[in-house]
């Protein structure tokens, strides 16, 4: 399989989409952050698409290692986070500083962690949905330790394990978890299926006891991570256990549908395009999407469902811009700051192409 198999950018845009529509349609006017009722029919389990990204990351990274050292492999991470990170954290920081939400506005220290990328393992940045980014970097830090060691079969298999021990841990804390602290929290075992998917790819065999329990671990997870913000965080009734196994199996399974789709060569480009896009989108669009949103439901007296549709619209149209105007540009910035900087501190530190 590619490096970039399309059906998969494909779906990262999709996913990016879902949590769009989820925190538009039902966690924002959950929490009162934006006009209008919560759409309960089905939105709620959008919530699972971060847990699809998990699994899509475990599998894309995997590639991303490859062939790299680990300084490669650091530098390659900070120019993709980077530039997204710091443009649209600065806008959000910028946007909420003069037209704050009604709970206030990002902090400077908040502002910092997001252009620096690597606080945000430990520190929280100026919008919601980089939670799951503190997952994402302690799984790249995971990998550098790999990389470090030997990138091999073996190794990466063990770290597997790792992962869905470190998720079984975290569950038998009963239904509230294990400590906030926890480094892979309840997420690992998502990371596991698509690092073993990555494996499958690679030829390697004998591996159906990792994937059982990695599957099995992951439908355990999607159930606490639904229990965690429809329950605990939102204060709304628990789903039943049919109906998290399902939404769970839904969201894993759309990873291994798009994966195993064929590439459609017409649209390759597209695809790509729109899974670049997928990135922005997600970093920029809730807390500033709820501020616009707020303005023109007020401004133009339509309704909510109206204008969180535009809303949408302009969130998309504005990642799209931003991925081939600005996000390519700085990413070469990035690239030549993080390879000078990776040959101070290791000076053996290759010119490995991106």
């Amino acid at each position: 399989m590619p490096r970039r198999h399309t059906p998969i950018e494909l779906l990262r845009f999709v996913l990016s989409l879902s949590v769009v529509a989820y925190h538009y349609f039902y966690f924002g006017p959950s929490i009162a952050a934006v006009p209008g009722t919560p759409v309960v029919t089905a939105v709620p389990f959008l919530l699972l698409a971060v847990e699809t990204f998990f699994i899509v990351s475990g599998f894309v990274i995997m590639f991303s290692a490859s062939g790299r050292s680990g300084a490669e492999f650091a530098v390659a991470r900070f120019a993709r986070l980077g530039p997204t990170l710091f443009a649209c954290s600065t806008l959000t920081y910028l946007v909420l500083g003069l037209f704050p939400l009604h709970y206030g506005a990002p902090a400077l220290n908040q502002w910092a962690a997001s252009v620096l990328v690597l606080p945000l393992a430990v520190h929280d940045g100026v919008d919601a949905s980089l939670w799951s980014l503190k997952y994402e970097i302690v799984f790249y830090v995971l990998i550098f330790a790999v990389l470090s060691a030997g990138l091999t079969r073996r190794r990466i298999t063990w770290l597997a394990w790792g992962l869905v021990v470190s998720d079984l841990l975290f569950a038998a804390g009963g239904t509230g978890g294990g400590p906030s602290w926890w480094p892979m929290g309840h997420y690992g075992a998502f990371f596991a299926l698509g690092m073993l998917y990555y494996l499958r790819s690679s030829g390697a065999k004998g591996l159906a006891p990792i994937w059982l329990a990695a599957g099995a671990m992951a439908l355990v997870d999607c159930r606490l991570e639904l229990w965690r913000v429809e329950a605990q965080l939102l204060g709304h009734g628990m789903p039943a256990l049919a109906t998290s196994i399902l939404a769970g199996a839904v969201a894993i399974g759309a990873f291994f549908g798009f994966a195993g789709a064929p590439e459609i060569p017409v649209l390759a480009r597209a695809f790509t395009l729109l899974g670049s896009a997928s990135y922005p989108l997600y970093v920029v669009h809730q807390f500033l999407g709820y501020r616009i949103i707020t303005w023109a439901c007020g401004a133009t007296g339509l309704g909510p469902t109206l204008v969180k549709l535009g809303v949408m619209g302009f969130m998309v149209s504005f990642a799209l811009a931003f991925t081939v105007l600005i996000e390519r540009p700085l990413m070469d910035e990035y690239w030549w700051f993080g390879r000078r900087l990776a040959r101070i501190l290791h000076p053996a530190a290759a010119e490995q192409p991106r």
